[in-house]
């Protein structure tokens, strides 16, 4: 399983020289892994960094692209009205995230997509991108297969299906095994929108990603988090805020260092990535934060894990 982090930052993308190290796209992700079906794209978020992504995308041949929408905020949004992905007529689109106030991920393009916010109507484009929103994801699991393709089915049957000495699951009307599947398990996060934490088990293998973002600090882990999080070899984490501006913007739905420290370290996670860093934070300034979380580490949770600032175009190996 690899990981590919085409934008880190948070609210807004950002420029210059004092963003050089760590890079100024928003948030979108790339996760590849020997489960998915050959010409498949499996993206996190489509924040500015999805232009890129598009452009590897299609330099790659890349066929279709499922997109996982944690929630619908511009930087997590807005670079897909504008990737080469959205206009090439000969890639497929998947898009799943959640429903709010009944606007899932097709509300949300035909809203950003149409005049006078956008040249392009989504009508236009529409016919090749299939969109599911999920009002309770948690009880929901997506599924992919090497051959099989996709498929989202609800959680019990993936449960029933492991409980047997041959675990099996259909998809697209033929039987698989389990274990040769990238199970992708979802929960909510703590934020004021709906927003949706991703878990990626990548059954040949045995290793975990999760990636948790737009999740403020809370006074302790929830059991249900902390089983979302269990077994995880690494886990990418939302460290926007340092302790002193978190006082001024608590309640937006983002984290410190030191919360993702602790929650690493309840749920004994051996690395840890700091990302959904804010507008205003230089390189210099993600150093400190990685700074006050490794002493908070040493000091406070005694955690010995790995801790690093992502970085735009950062290729991680799990």
């Amino acid at each position: 399983m690899k990981v590919t982090l085409y934008g880190t930052r948070g609210s807004l993308p950002v420029a210059g020289p004092a963003y050089a190290k760590h890079g100024g796209r928003t948030t979108c992700l790339r996760l590849e892994s020997d489960c998915l079906p050959k010409g498949h794209c499996l993206s996190i978020d489509a924040g500015s960094g999805i232009y890129p992504l598009g452009l590897d995308a299609i330099k790659e041949g890349v066929t279709e692209v499922t997109i996982l929408f944690t929630h619908y905020h511009p930087d997590h949004t807005d670079g897909l009205p504008l990737s080469p992905i959205t206009f090439n007529p000969n890639v497929k689109i998947n898009c799943i995230g959640p429903l709010e106030m009944g606007i899932g991920p097709e509300a949300m393009l035909r809203d950003r997509m149409k005049s006078p916010y956008f040249p392009v109507d989504f009508i236009k484009v529409g016919h090749r991108f299939n969109c599911e929103g999920l009002r309770n994801p948690s009880t929901k699991v997506i599924v992919f297969h090497p051959e099989a393709g996709m498929r989202l089915i609800d959680i019990d049957k993936l449960r029933i299906a492991e409980q047997k000495a041959v675990a099996q699951i259909q998809i697209n009307g033929g039987s698989y095994n389990i274990n040769d599947c990238l199970i992708i398990k979802m929960i909510w996060s703590n934020h004021p929108e709906r927003t949706i934490s991703y878990r990626f088990e990548e059954r040949p293998t045995g290793k975990i990603f999760v990636f948790l973002t737009d999740h403020e600090n809370t006074e302790d882990v929830p059991a249900e988090m902390l089983g979302h999080l269990k077994g995880a070899d690494l886990l990418v984490m939302d460290s926007q805020y340092s302790s002193q501006k978190y006082r001024l913007c608590a309640g937006f739905g983002h984290g410190t260092p030191s919360y993702c420290v602790y929650v690493a370290s309840r749920a004994n996670i051996p690395r840890l990535g700091l990302t959904h860093h804010d507008m205003m934070s230089t390189d210099d300034k993600i150093e400190e934060l990685v700074s006050v979380a490794k002493q908070y580490a040493w000091e406070v949770a005694q955690y010995g894990g790995d801790i690093f600032a992502c970085a735009d175009d950062m290729v991680i190996e799990i």
